[in-house]
């Protein structure tokens, strides 16, 4: 299970560092195997969109893949997910130093080279934000959590 927060960079050629403990729980599941990455689901934080990135063992992507196949959705939000998660999505590898390189056709989540980003365990997953985007819809969530009746 990924769990913890985490900043990493991203280099010139779209890598970044996969954190030390979650390639452990890579090694001990076995899913090391590969890894897929794709678009997260977009956030509005009062009218401006952000959008990260998610990173699945290839195990937990096909598990995903199956249950959206089966889930009981509006053909709008099916459409949605296809075009904006399924789609896109990208087998890639850790190198032997635990990096992996973010593809250039999903890499346009204010995730270009040489900057700061978050990573943070989700459960089976992992998500990648630029740090300012995070920052913006961190708070949001918080407002709302601190807000809800």
């Amino acid at each position: 299970m990924f769990t913890g927060v985490f900043v990493a960079r991203i280099d010139a050629t779209r890598r970044t560092t996969v954190p030390a403990l979650f390639r452990e729980v890579l090694l001990k599941t076995q899913m090391n195997n590969g890894l897929v990455i794709t678009n997260s689901l977009p956030v509005d934080c009062n009218g401006k969109i952000h959008q990260g990135l998610m990173i699945y063992p290839i195990k937990e992507w096909q598990q995903f893949k199956d249950r959206f196949e089966v889930a009981n959705l509006t053909n709008n939000l099916k459409k949605s997910i296809l075009n904006v998660i399924l789609a896109p999505a990208r087998e890639c590898s850790m190198d032997d130093r635990g990096r992996i390189q973010i593809p250039k056709s999903i890499c346009n989540n204010g995730l270009n080279g040489l900057q700061e980003v978050v990573l943070f365990g989700k459960g089976s997953s992992i998500e990648l934000w630029n740090t300012d985007s995070w920052a913006e819809v961190e708070c949001a969530y918080s407002d709302q959590y601190l807000n809800r009746p």
